[in-house]
Parts: structure tokens; sequence; C-alpha cells
């Protein structure tokens, strides 16, 4: 289920066109720690990862948003897994540059150089 709720809600953070390198995201989490434990139970399983999630969702420390909200990369957290099966916590802002105000977590893959995705 987690697995389809990364997909689904934006944790992979699909890349929109233009220079900005805005993001769209409907899932994240208060605190990088919390992003962490998710991240590091995505790649053990889908059914840890399930596990992990629904505590930090029911209490509030990671949100399904209403609605998409567009957010900058501005921060590289911790990164688990190997091979194709590879995910980086990331800082996240409304504005380009602040310090991260929410953390979600993307296949790294995903990320360019740069920070940006």
């Amino acid at each position: 289920m987690f697995r389809r709720l990364l997909l689904s809600t934006g944790l992979c953070l699909a890349a929109l066109a233009g220079p900005a390198h805005a993001e769209e995201t409907q899932f994240v989490c208060q605190s990088e720690e919390s992003a962490n434990s998710i991240g590091s139970a995505l790649v053990e399983s889908q059914e840890r990862a399930d596990e992990m999630a629904q505590p930090l969702l029911m209490l509030g420390e990671c949100k399904y948003l209403d609605e998409k909200m567009f957010v900058y990369v501005v921060h590289r957290g911790s990164t688990y897994g190997d091979g194709l099966n590879k995910v980086t916590v990331v800082g996240l802002s409304k504005k380009m540059g602040e310090f991260p105000a929410m953390w979600g977590i993307i296949a790294t893959d995903d990320l360019h150089g740069d920070g940006t995705i």
C-alpha cells in the first residue's frame, strides 16, 4: 500500500517543466526523522514501510495534503537502499534558498547534481 502511496501522492515528486525547478507534492512529514524512518523502511519492504507510515499519519507527523502544493528541494538528507531501489530524504520549502519547512522522500535517480529534481 505505501509503495502505491509513494508513487501516487508525489513522494516521488514528479518534476514540472520550467527553469524554476518547482515540484509538486501531496505527502510531507514535519521532521527529517519521520521521513528517514519511512525511507529506511521503504527499502526493506513495502509492508515495513506501511507499518512505519501508519502511526506517523495517525499522529499527524506526516500528512497527505488535500491538494498538491509546489515546493523546492532545498536539502538532501540520507539515502537508503541500493541499485534501482534507492531513495533519498529531501528537505522541502515553499521558497528557494530557505531552510526546510517539511520533508519528503524521492527516488535518488530523480535528483540532479544541483539538488533539484
